[in-house]
């Protein structure tokens, strides 16, 4: 299998994993939308129904906002490494740290990512397509560039010291 076979894959991967979530969120949402809605018209609910339930309330919302907002980022980061982008492999790490501890399709994926991402053929396939954009971004571990380093020289020599105001 191939690097682009294999990237493919991982894309396709993100995309249904993200589209099984936010299916599963929004099923959540309405699920608990009628079971409030239902509850709150019983025979005898009075208006003070969602005081004892606000804290389950809050908990429900923010369930179903956590997996709309990992599942969005999910699909993200599927389509945008079908489209070998250059933010895509960041952000896939950072997904499937966040899928590790789905079992067993998140793992699955997790450790997919993490394997080929940090493998050769990954890192291969993404700096290919860096030099294939004419991207000019610097890498962490390369040396300042001599125009930076003559621009730094020329603000040591400009720096005035400040006058001594002690008596």
């Amino acid at each position: 299998m191939s690097a682009d076979e294999k990237n493919r894959l991982l894309g396709i991967g993100y995309i249904v994993l993200g589209a099984v979530q936010v299916a599963g969120s929004l099923i959540l949402a309405m699920y608990f939308a009628f079971f409030f809605g239902l509850i709150s018209r019983l025979p005898g609910s009075s208006d003070d129904f969602f005081t004892p339930m606000f804290p389950f309330f809050v908990f429900v919302v923010a369930l179903v906002f956590y997996g709309l907002l990992t599942g969005g980022g999910s699909i993200f980061t599927g389509v945008g490494l079908l489209k070998k982008r250059g933010w895509a492999r960041p952000l896939a790490f950072v997904m499937g740290a966040l899928y590790a501890l789905r079992v067993p399709l998140g793992t699955a994926l997790a450790i997919f990512t993490f394997w080929f991402l940090l493998g050769e053929s990954g890192k291969a396939l993404y700096e290919e397509r860096r030099e294939e954009s004419g991207s000019q971004a610097p890498r962490l571990n390369e040396p300042p560039s001599r125009v930076w380093r003559e621009e730094e020289q020329k603000r040591e020599r400009e720096r005035v010291e400040p006058p001594d105001w002690r008596i």
